[in-house]
């Protein structure tokens, strides 16, 4: 993720983030230990996957 997409906040000693994400970009995510796993995803599915693990609805920018 690049740094201008990703503002980490410090609070009570622990980090919260948050992530701006365009729906029809292509990221590459990166696993160290098996790098079979390397591929490029759409925004829209790590949209998904991120807000399925964290439970939490993602906010969309008003257009």
């Amino acid at each position: 993720m690049p740094n201008y997409q990703l503002d980490i906040f410090e609070e009570d000693n622990h980090k919260k983030y948050k992530v701006y994400i365009r729906e029809t970009s292509s990221y590459f995510v990166y696993n160290k230990e098996n790098m079979d796993n390397n591929c490029f995803i759409k925004g829209r599915t790590l949209i998904r996957q991120l807000s399925n693990d964290s439970q939490k609805l993602p906010y969309r920018r008003p257009t």
